[in-house]
């Protein structure tokens, strides 16, 4: 601000406004990945109670037959079997779209800083050549 010619301090700014941007995203990302989890968490204890709920049934069924409460009782394991790989996997796609984003991020931020100062670059080299073309000009 102070002064509107400097290149390295609109570099610098740049780089600053970035980097603010990349934290402020991963500090959502972690909020994102905490609430998943606890909604994960706050899942198994449902699917537990509804398991527990379920058994107290297949036991005052336990007079009627045996026969029909091991068949319920597999069903029932298999069941929560399944939705436990079901959630891991889910987890697992999850963490790896994280992680894919966090790094597509940092590389896109790299690539737009070498980009800016490229054109910086390209900028002072063309200010050169102007000032030796017409120190020489015979």
């Amino acid at each position: 601000e102070l002064d509107p010619t400097d290149e390295d301090a609109k570099v610098n700014y740049e780089l600053l406004k970035q980097v603010l941007q990349q934290q402020e995203q991963q500090q959502q990302d972690k909020q994102n990945q905490e609430q998943d989890q606890e909604k994960q968490d706050q899942q198994k204890q449902d699917q537990d109670s509804e398991g527990q709920d379920e058994q107290n049934k297949n036991q005052d069924n336990q007079e009627k037959g045996e026969d029909q409460q091991e068949d319920q009782q597999q069903s029932q394991s298999e069941k929560e079997e399944e939705k436990k790989e079901q959630q891991q996997s889910q987890a697992k796609k999850d963490e790896t779209q994280d992680q894919k984003t966090d790094k597509q991020m940092q590389a896109e931020a790299i690539l737009n800083a070498l980009k800016d100062q490229e054109k910086i670059n390209q900028k002072r080299q063309i200010a050169k050549s102007k000032s030796r073309k017409l120190e020489k000009d015979w």
